[in-house]
């Protein structure tokens, strides 16, 4: 029943931001860069390119929030072939996970106020070496892999080339929500 209220919360929400899309829009009083910082300190491998993009491994990631992820493959699902992600939230299973090497990352969107936070995740294929570690803060950097599954959640997973977990004293306390939702670069990650 708590699978089924989840996926009928997502499925309105991934319409009302298609319905309406300046409806969603809420200024963050965190900045954009927040966060970020501090991961590239902690991983000296990762750098911050000029345009906002993350660069690891001679690599350019996209870094977004999973509601602009959602957004962004609604209306052009062609590039997920083409760009590489960096997509960071808590990471969890739930039931239809808990037999799989999946993990889901989860972020709440709010739209108004707190009442009306509506959890949004993607499915995550993890690198081999990752230890999965329940409610985890965490940074994605992986490719978008659309699949044929037939899941009112999305038809797309996230494939990790690498899974950076995020120190909880780095962790600001509202970064679990998403209060603002863009739809081109620099995303509100």
């Amino acid at each position: 029943m708590k699978n089924l209220l989840i996926k009928i919360g997502l499925l309105i929400a991934v319409i009302l931001l298609l319905i309406a899309p300046n409806f969603y829009i809420i200024r963050n009083t965190m900045k954009a860069e927040d966060g970020i910082s501090s991961i590239i300190k902690d991983n000296p491998e990762l750098e911050l390119a000029d345009d906002g993009l993350v660069i690891f491994d001679n690599k350019e990631y996209l870094k977004l929030n999973v509601a602009e992820l959602y957004i962004m493959l609604s209306r052009k699902p062609e590039v997920a072939k083409s760009i590489n992600f960096m997509i960071r939230g808590l990471s969890f299973k739930n039931e239809e996970l808990a037999n799989s090497s999946e993990i889901a990352l989860l972020r709440l969107m709010v739209n108004c106020c707190f009442a009306d936070a509506v959890p949004y995740f993607v499915k995550v294929v993890p690198t081999d070496d990752y230890e999965y570690s329940e409610y985890e803060w965490i940074n994605v950097f992986g490719k978008i892999e659309i699949t044929d599954e037939n899941d009112p959640v999305g038809n797309f997973r996230l494939i990790a080339e690498k899974i950076a977990p995020i120190s909880e004293n780095l962790i600001d306390k509202h970064q679990i929500y998403i209060f603002e939702v863009r739809q081109e670069a620099p995303f509100a990650y």
